[in-house]
């Protein structure tokens, strides 16, 4: 049974990137499966059970494990946790409560049970990102105190239930939700993918596609932080062929005065892992040299770029 927040789940094809119900896919499979195994249906049904699969058994609260490592920090942050859910959380249900022409109204008891399945999937990340960031530095109470870095995982699990269950907004309706800056969103995408392989294949592949709009252009608006960061490095910003993905179209001026346009190879393979959490929410450094600042932006030897290469820059 459909809620006026969302389609049925098992009514809409979850969209970008999935080639589970084309035809070239029922081809390639065995004779023994049927064409409706491979439907848009099927697939949506299987992301969502694994993702309750995923979430069985919590709640959305921290675990035990997550309490002690948290009172293992220097400043116990699990009140401001708590804080900082219950502020984000106001900011969900407001906008997806508004009335808004273009969008189905949605009561607050079906707002409220997105929260708590996103909250219940935020503190889960929480756990498994902190458990594996202990495994590489032995204090992250620099890490633990950081705001926007619950902020950022909090927004990011709304935008995977959001996804998941169809809920009629599209990214980036999240960001404008929260007034959340893409520019740190960003930072958490790997590292919630690299912290939690049970992440439904759907689920990652959104996330792959909210990555990639956030660094072609979201990043890049006016509004962003990049460009403070960039005139504080004395460097110069940087040109289209050095921020473009792999298949993205670039040219010179010359070429763009000739008709050649080239298009970037593939041949490059993607940094992986890329830096830490705490790498990546670490605090300013008082005049870092501007050598540093561009190598945290870009490998000056590239043209394909990864947003791993400046996820670690610092703020």
């Amino acid at each position: 049974m459909s809620t006026p927040g969302d389609t049925m789940v098992t009514d809409s094809p979850k969209g970008e990137g999935s080639s589970m119900g084309t035809p070239g896919a029922v081809r390639r499979s065995s004779g023994s499966r049927s064409q409706g195994d491979f439907t848009p249906l099927s697939t949506a049904t299987k992301s969502v059970a694994r993702l309750q699969a995923l979430l069985a058994g919590r709640q959305p609260g921290p675990s035990d494990a997550l309490i002690q490592i948290l009172q293992t920090c220097t400043n116990d942050p699990t009140d401001k946790i708590k804080q900082i859910v219950e502020i984000v959380g106001e900011k969900f249900r407001t906008e997806f409560t508004r009335q808004n022409l273009n969008l189905p109204t949605v009561p607050p008891d079906y707002a409220n049970q997105r929260l708590q399945l996103a909250v219940t999937l935020f503190y889960k990340f929480v756990e498994n990102i902190f458990q594996n960031e202990k495994t590489l530095h032995k204090n992250i109470s620099h890490l633990a105190v950081k705001d926007i870095f619950y902020e950022c995982t909090l927004a990011c699990s709304l935008e995977i239930i959001i996804y998941s269950y169809n809920c009629q907004r599209k990214f980036p309706w999240i960001l404008n939700a929260l007034n959340m800056k893409p520019f740190y969103f960003v930072r958490v995408i790997e590292l919630i993918v690299r912290s939690q392989d049970q992440l439904p294949r759907d689920a990652v592949k959104h996330l792959n596609m909210v990555e990639q709009k956030i660094i072609e252009s979201l990043i890049w608006k006016s509004d962003s932080p990049i460009w403070e960061v960039l005139t504080n490095s004395g460097e110069e910003f940087p040109k289209f062929e050095d921020t473009a993905l792999p298949g993205n179209m670039v040219y010179t001026e010359e070429q763009a005065a000739s008709g050649n346009f080239l298009h970037k190879p593939k041949t490059e393979p993607l940094q992986s892992p890329g830096p830490s959490a705490v790498e990546r929410f670490q605090s300013p450094v008082a005049n870092p040299p501007t050598s540093e600042i561009r190598k945290q932006l870009f490998k000056p030897s590239q043209t394909t770029k990864h947003l791993s290469e400046y996820q670690s820059i610092e703020y």
